[in-house]
């Protein structure tokens, strides 16, 4: 059975729903997983950040315990998620690098207010790497394959 906890997750989480469902192989979170399910109405707030090498990632992708690859697979969905209000600094030019399944794409993914320099170049951030997901306030800038031009 794939558990899914909520209330022990260490981010401010506002109007949260999940739900959980399927076979699991190995331990979750990354050792397994029934692929069934979904987590939405997700806001992550007012979070601040100091020279982080990534600002917010999300990935569906499968590599534990040998394994690799399986990226576009997973049928546990993930939508209506919502940054805001994000401040500091980091060493990336990516604010997101979203990769999500095919196989159940992510819908309502928000990223608003977000107000992050990039301390390598004095800049904000300002790529959105994403694969099979719909956008709210960014637009996609390029595939999550690709590697930050650094």
């Amino acid at each position: 059975m794939l558990r899914l906890v909520c209330d022990l997750v260490l981010f401010p989480l506002i109007d949260t729903d999940c739900l959980g469902t399927g076979n699991s192989t190995g331990y979750p979170p990354n050792g397994g997983g029934g692929g069934l399910g979904y987590a939405a109405n997700i806001t992550f707030s007012d979070f601040v950040l100091y020279n982080n090498t990534g600002v917010y990632a999300v990935t569906q992708c499968t590599s534990y315990n040998g394994a690799s690859g399986g990226c576009d697979s997973s049928k546990f969905n993930l939508r209506d998620i919502r940054l805001q209000n994000w401040t500091g600094t980091a060493v990336s030019d990516v604010v997101g690098s979203m990769q999500c399944s095919a196989a159940s794409p992510c819908t309502g993914m928000e990223i608003i207010g977000i107000d992050i320099l990039d301390t390598v170049n004095g800049t904000a951030p300002s790529q959105y790497l994403c694969d099979n997901l719909s956008s709210v306030g960014f637009n996609c800038t390029g595939p999550t394959w690709e590697e930050n031009s650094r």
